[in-house]
């Protein structure tokens, strides 16, 4: 099932994806047919331009002067330059030219600009006279080219802010369920926990085996610390000051009693103190979950190394195992909410871990090294509270 909402989730963005990249492209190539298209068109009318100051200057007496003088005069947005045989500057049109500037060099400097734009147009006057028309696109045409590159900083930046408020309003939604889910669970746990405290209470009574029953209060109290972890999870937890060393240790001694007998816990802890800013449920949580991943990674059977140390003002935990390692494709998803390879997994200990140190601590959890049938470590860095240390 988590395998499916996470193929699900990867559809969905892929989609997204691609929509958006439509989305973006589209206009840039519109544009670009645009642009292309009035090109065409301006070359067209260059033609005819052209054409009819070779009429116009010509010998054929049958020629419309009107309607010749008109389509001269016509142009009004393409800059052009008519040149003669020996390259001397005819007329020029749609051309601005500053008074601080050399006119003719600026026009040579034009032409030339123009002719590596366009093939100029030749113009035969009759009776061996030639000319050659230079132009280049217009100013329209020009605003038009540019367009695609101003809209484009613009989509992504509004594409950047809708990204932006997507991930902050999925962040708060998934925050809400978290909370939600955490302090339903403390609620669902308190009545059968609260039951659970009152049999025990009868049954020793009724001179019940003791032995049997103090481990039996043991394990309520362990579902009673459960509950309150869930209440703390549900809210901003308060942090105070612990020595995390008989926090670890605790913690560890309360899980090699329920752990397979084929798992054995080294661990390389000083002696302390080491103190953080901590709240002592949700970080012998963390453990927890660490410890009980790794021992399903080793199937039951294997060593976990623990150590702790102090550098640079933060403290790294270091949990490693000797189990089957995480294969490179899943090692990006491992800490995504809903992720398991295991077939009856939730998917939720190794987020919550991290939710919890990173969230809540101000500190991260990460997957430090894997080798696939080696092993794998996870690294918990948290900061040292100033001024103290070992």
């Amino acid at each position: 099932m988590a395998v499916d909402r996470q193929r699900y989730r990867v559809w969905i963005n892929i989609i997204a994806t691609l929509s958006t990249l439509i989305v973006a492209v589209l206009p840039i190539l519109v544009s670009q047919h645009i642009h292309r298209s009035m090109v065409h068109e301006e070359k067209t009318k260059m033609k005819l331009w052209a054409a009819a100051t070779e009429a116009l200057g010509g010998e054929n007496e049958d020629a419309p002067i009107n309607v010749i003088l008109q389509i001269v005069s016509s142009n009004t947005t393409i800059p052009v330059i008519l040149v003669n045989d020996n390259d001397s500057i005819v007329a020029f049109n749609n051309i601005s030219i500053k008074p601080t500037l050399d006119t003719v060099r600026y026009l040579q400097q034009l032409r030339k600009s123009f002719g590596n734009h366009y093939a100029p147009l030749p113009i035969d006057l009759g009776g061996g006279n030639k000319q050659l028309l230079y132009y280049d696109d217009s100013s329209t045409l020009r605003e038009l080219y540019i367009f695609p590159l101003i809209q484009l900083p613009i989509f992504l930046f509004f594409l950047i802010v809708v990204a932006l408020a997507w991930h902050l309003a999925n962040k708060n939604g998934q925050n809400q369920l978290w909370i939600g889910l955490s302090k339903e669970t403390a609620h669902q746990l308190g009545t059968p926990i609260s039951s659970l405290i009152a049999w025990i209470e009868l049954l020793r009574e009724t001179d019940s085996d003791s032995t049997m029953l103090d481990e039996m209060r043991k394990d309520v109290a362990r579902l009673e610390t459960i509950s309150h972890r869930f209440q703390k999870f549900g809210a901003d937890p308060t942090l105070s000051t612990h020595d995390i060393v008989p926090l670890i240790n605790g913690t560890l001694q309360y899980l090699e009693r329920r752990i397979s007998k084929g798992v054995t816990v080294f661990t390389n802890i000083p002696r302390g103190p080491i103190y953080i800013k901590t709240n002592e449920d949700l970080f012998s949580w963390v453990i927890e979950n660490l410890v009980k991943n790794a021992v399903d990674a080793m199937d039951g059977k294997g060593q976990i190394t623990l150590t702790v140390q102090v550098r640079n003002k933060s403290v790294y935990i270091d949990i490693s195992d000797t189990g089957k390692g995480v294969s490179r494709q899943n090692r990006h998803k491992i800490f995504r909410p809903g992720f398991s390879t295991k077939k009856k997994g939730w998917g939720l200990g190794l987020s919550l871990a991290r939710r919890i140190v990173n969230n809540y601590h101000k500190g991260k959890l990460i997957l430090l090294r894997s080798e696939p049938m080696l092993g794998t470590t996870f690294r918990i860095k948290l900061p040292l509270c100033s001024g103290m240390r070992i």
